[in-house]
């Protein structure tokens, strides 16, 4: 299953995967040395989990990168609970986490040089029952997929539909609807040509 998920970019003064140039815009940064008066930017995938013990999260108050403790702890290791969003992925690699793909590193990036900036996604998650025996089950339990090499899956949300996507949708809800309405009632043989050729007649 896919949960939708806020993307935000906070600046940094650390190494970062990206860097913000004022003529290109948003650029891969070396990885391989700190360059001084770069504008270093790192993501944040966040959820609306509620955080626990030792998570990570944004603090809407100051946006600032606080982990969460139950007890009063100097900062930042602390924050109120009702400011703090969890985050489940980042490209921050200090902060132990799971990390976006290198495909939606680039994706990002170019939407975001384009004006088109992703500010949600659609991240996988994976779905589990417990047993503690024939009568005694727990409900499903709900976990981020995390792939073996750290990264997450990630998919973009659809804004926008093209004629023949539009075209294919209505062909499917047709055929369903056809199958199980109308097929017991006629002999027509409703295969995929007849319904493309009744959409193009009435729709």
């Amino acid at each position: 299953m896919f949960k939708k998920c806020p993307v935000v970019m906070l600046s940094t003064n650390e190494k970062a995967v990206f860097y913000i140039n004022s003529e290109v815009g948003l650029v891969f940064a070396p990885q391989d040395r700190t360059i001084p008066g770069l504008k270093y930017q790192h993501l944040y995938i966040l959820s609306d989990e509620i955080p626990n013990e030792g998570d990570w999260c944004l603090n809407s108050y100051d946006n600032q990168i606080w982990q969460y403790r139950t007890s009063p702890c100097p900062l930042p290791y602390w924050g109120n609970k009702d400011t703090l969003t969890k985050i489940i992925a980042t490209t921050d690699t200090s902060l132990g986490l799971p990390q976006p793909s290198q495909e939606f590193l680039e994706l990002y990036c170019k939407r975001y040089n384009k004006g088109t900036l992703i500010m949600d996604v659609m991240v996988e998650y994976e779905q589990w029952t417990v047993f503690h025996g024939e009568h005694n089950n727990t409900p499903t339990k709900t976990t981020l997929k995390v792939n073996p090499d750290n990264t997450i899956n990630i998919k973009p949300i659809k804004d926008s539909w093209s004629r023949e996507e539009v075209n294919q949708e209505k062909e499917e809800f047709i055929h369903l609807f056809f199958s199980k309405h109308y097929n017991k009632l006629s002999n027509i043989n409703f295969t995929s040509q007849y319904i493309r050729e009744w959409c193009k007649e009435n729709l």
